[in-house]
């Protein structure tokens, strides 16, 4: 949970009767006295401190990756070189997730071509026949032209 630094409360008045101001104080018994028919609107900042959400590394670039990041930065594309390596950082993450899932699927595919030997579904590979079912497909296929 973050920590509140600091609580800054303002009042604003405006109305018949008063004259348009703006007090800060330290909560509603900061709140000047009554003004009449003036209506104040009080707004509340909290400036919250969020400790250790970043840790500092250092990484080393080739002159053209280190340009680049900066020429981005530069052009107004990224407001920091951080932000930069952040998303690039996503980016790979991303990456990783899909080859993971590729892998996960080649693994599956595999146990299942495995499966199959075990329960007697594979045939010995025979090339010939392979060749007159092909030759058989394009016949038929020439025929229907």
């Amino acid at each position: 949970m973050p920590e509140i630094l600091a609580r800054a409360n303002f009042y604003l008045f405006e109305g018949e009767g008063a004259n348009p101001q703006m007090r800060s104080g330290g909560g509603p018994s900061g709140a000047p006295a009554d003004k009449g028919r003036a209506t104040a609107l009080h707004i509340q900042y909290d400036i919250l401190i969020l400790m250790n959400t970043m840790e500092r590394i250092t990484i080393t670039l080739t002159p053209e990756m280190a340009q680049a990041v900066r020429g981005a930065v530069e052009a107004g594309e990224y407001a920091s070189t951080s932000e930069i390596i952040r998303e690039a950082l996503r980016d790979w993450r991303h990456k990783r997730a899909l080859q993971e899932q590729e892998f996960a699927d080649l693994r599956a595919k595999i146990q299942e071509g495995l499966d199959d030997i075990a329960a007697g579904r594979v045939h010995d590979f025979d090339h010939e026949r392979i060749i007159r079912k092909g030759e058989e497909r394009l016949k038929g296929r020439d025929a229907s032209a």
